[in-house]
């Protein structure tokens, strides 16, 4: 909760300060986990077993994805807006310094502004979010 908070703080600063006060900013929770590996996927919805990843991103491109003890972070691109909101960034640094890279990895974020829902892209997880717009945007 309190790593959500802090990313949900990242971002908005990120808008305020490269002039984007205005941004739509999100924040996002995911109810399964969904890890492709080798040209499979697979699921896991039992609470407790899946890693709960926090999202919090906005209109400008500004992101803060994180997952087990760590986030990626970053000022992705944004590639279109409509119909969906869609944001990258090649090479994510992953937050925790120990790691030396090896956590590093492209992130995609493709946003349904209509049903709340994201879908990310990041290492292996391949995961829907349900979002909610932060209050007071």
């Amino acid at each position: 909760m309190r790593r959500a908070l802090w990313s949900s703080l990242r971002v908005a600063a990120l808008a305020a300060f490269f002039g984007h006060a205005q941004a739509d900013v999100w924040n996002c929770r995911n109810d399964v986990e969904v890890q492709c590996v080798s040209g499979t996927c697979s699921a896991e919805t039992e609470e407790g077993d899946f890693t709960p990843m926090s999202l919090a991103f906005s209109s400008t491109g500004s992101f803060s994805l994180c997952a087990y003890s760590g986030c990626w972070d970053g000022e992705g691109t944004v590639v279109s807006t409509k119909p969906f909101l869609v944001i990258t960034q090649a090479n994510a640094a992953w937050s925790d310094p120990s790691s030396n890279g090896e956590r590093d990895a492209d992130v995609m974020i493709a946003f349904d502004r209509q049903d709340a829902i994201a879908i990310v892209k990041a290492g292996a997880f391949a995961t829907p979010l349900h979002c909610k717009a932060r209050e007071g945007e």
